[in-house]
């Protein structure tokens, strides 16, 4: 099971991070050694020439929304400390400006992904399964806006400029940040890497940079991380780690109600075939 999406007992929840071991930390985190609107600040890069106000803006550069000081922040590279990582799945509508469908959050790639359309992974197919389709399916084609991303919360701390070039610096702010895409396994193998050596991932700070690529006549940047600071565990970072899982349960539980709601409105098997008689 995955604990993320059925542990709903606050009391346990709570022992497990004030009181439980590291072992048993990496265990609720989803470390590979061991089988409603957030709050949270925004990371991200950022792809916009200019914003609303036509402030011109620097594409490539990270940008850390935060929403407590309303402020947007630009710098070439930011600090991470991670907390959490999980996984998920959405689509994102272009006409609609929004998601049509997103899962709930996984420790694991192995958990059940349950969607808002009352199914899972948002009907992403396997590798061989895909492979098994004709080259013009129009599955395929859909298959590719079905992504799959890496969640990670975390205290971010940025010294860049705003919009308007002036200098801001935030420290340790509580941010998640959602990696998908040529970015996705960078962002993994540094992770992997802490996992080997059997930490937390809070008890590392990464230094996040982009690298600029071109591909036909399109660019983009891919995030790279590295290691430039470690870190205690304190009983304040627990309190912090708390935060974050209540931000995960929050997501899992809107997800799974929406989950919940699709399945009932979906016709029944028997309706189905009933149908399918009568048209014959």
């Amino acid at each position: 099971m995955n604990e993320l999406v059925s542990l709903n007992d606050s009391q346990d929840l709570s022992d497990i991070i004030h009181k439980g071991s590291e072992e048993d930390l990496q265990k609720l985190l989803g470390s590979d050694n061991i089988a409603s609107e957030s709050k949270l600040a925004r990371l991200s890069v950022n792809y916009a020439t200019e914003d609303n106000d036509e402030n011109t803006l620097p594409r490539g550069h990270y940008k850390l929304y935060d929403p407590e000081s309303r402020n947007t922040v630009y710098a070439k590279d930011v600090k991470l400390r991670p907390f959490v990582r999980t996984y998920m799945y959405n689509v994102w509508d272009n006409e609609e400006n929004q998601f049509s469908c997103r899962t709930v959050q996984c420790r694991s790639m192995g958990d059940p992904f349950h969607d808002t359309s009352g199914g899972e992974k948002c009907g992403r197919l396997s590798k061989e399964e895909q492979n098994a389709l004709p080259s013009d399916s129009a599955i395929l084609t859909q298959q590719k806006n079905i992504k799959c991303v890496q969640v990670i919360y975390g205290l971010v701390t940025i010294e860049g400029k705003s919009a308007t070039k002036e200098d801001y610096t935030l420290e340790n702010v509580p941010a998640v940040w959602y990696v998908k895409g040529a970015s996705f396994i960078p962002v993994s193998d540094w992770l992997k890497s802490i996992d080997k050596e059997k930490k937390l991932y809070a008890t590392t700070v990464g230094k996040l940079e982009t690298i600029k690529q071109k591909r036909g006549g399109i660019q983009f940047w891919i995030s790279r991380a590295t290691t430039v600071e470690t870190k205690d565990f304190s009983k304040k970072d627990r309190v912090v780690l708390e935060s974050f899982i209540g931000d995960i349960m929050d997501h899992n539980n809107e997800i799974m109600e929406k989950h919940r709601e699709a399945k009932k409105a979906a016709p029944a098997d028997s309706e189905i075939l009933e149908a399918l008689d009568m048209s014959a």
